[in-house]
């Protein structure tokens, strides 16, 4: 990932994993990240959460993969 990336750090909840995992982002100089929960956001929320980024990164387990949107999953890097 490069520095100027937009990203979206999601997880099931979008509260605990998505967010730490922004936060050490920030910390190394990744200033375009924002936070989901991929279980509990709705779909349109969710496609334009997607659309926007450049890439999606999943904090946790694989089957989480799955809850990305099918348009959007080559845009999804697992974080486990």
């Amino acid at each position: 990932m490069k520095k100027t990336d937009k990203i979206l750090c999601c997880c099931s909840w979008g509260c605990n994993r998505s967010v730490h995992a922004k936060y050490v982002l920030n910390l190394r100089g990744y200033s375009k990240v924002l936070t989901c929960g991929l279980e509990h956001t709705d779909l349109d929320s969710l496609m334009m959460l997607c659309d926007w980024a450049d890439v999606v990164l999943v904090v946790g387990e694989q089957d989480l993969m799955d809850e990305v949107p099918a348009p959007y999953q080559y845009k999804a890097k697992l974080l486990p």
